[in-house]
């Protein structure tokens, strides 16, 4: 029976796995929402909420200001979203296809911090 089980369960992984294959991945972005404030924490996929090395700590997690100490930190990242629609098959006869001219935006940031005691800390973030 445990054998049996087994292969019931494996034979189910196995469909899931083929039925996904024929699946087609999204392309999209988070759009106006980053994955992460700082490029720490775009680098560690977001995961960065208890990350109290930088000065956009308090973007991430405000309790991180109190101990990020007193820091300014400046950046920039290239945003290339590839950006276009298509549609066919318009009852209103509204079909057709558009790609965008501009691919590639410059994102800066800059990050400010100054602890106040150690239980208070202020920050911008922008």
């Amino acid at each position: 029976m445990f054998t049996m089980r087994k292969t019931a369960i494996a034979a189910r992984v196995a469909l899931i796995v083929a039925a996904a294959g024929g699946m087609s991945s999204a392309m999209a972005t988070n759009g106006y929402f980053p994955i992460g404030y700082g490029m720490k924490a775009l680098g560690m996929g977001g995961a960065s909420v208890a990350s109290t090395d930088n000065g956009f700590a308090g973007a991430n997690n405000p309790a991180a200001a109190a101990w990020s100490g007193t820091r300014i930190d400046a950046g920039a990242s290239i945003f290339m979203p590839k950006r276009g629609y298509s549609r066919n098959g318009s009852l209103a006869g509204l079909d057709g296809s558009q790609d965008s001219d501009s691919n590639a935006f410059l994102v800066p940031e800059f990050g400010y911090n100054r602890t106040l005691s150690d239980k208070l800390g202020v920050g911008l973030t922008v």
